[in-house]
């Protein structure tokens, strides 16, 4: 499983998860600073960054980052926290 993490929030409810080096982890820009991002690769989590914002209220965003997961992660599945309510 890969987790991309769009918001503080995710990285807060997830950090335990991320914590534990089991999962290839992506976040959205700004989530964290480029220091905090640099810690954990020290710790040997696999971790991506993305130089731009996903919204995750903005399904294209979502979709966007999903897609270029998926280049570097065929036949995983990914995690993400959802703030896009269906049918709007």
């Amino acid at each position: 499983m890969v987790i991309l993490i769009t918001t503080t929030s995710a990285y807060i409810e997830m950090k335990d998860l991320i914590l534990s080096g089991k999962h290839s982890i992506w976040f959205s820009e700004g989530v964290l600073k480029s220091g905090d991002i640099d810690i954990l690769r020290e710790k040997n989590i696999d971790v991506s960054a993305f130089n731009y914002q996903i919204d995750s209220t903005k399904m294209e965003d979502i979709e966007c980052g999903l897609s270029t997961i998926k280049e570097h992660h065929p036949n995983q599945g990914v995690w993400v926290q959802l703030d896009y309510e269906i049918g709007k």
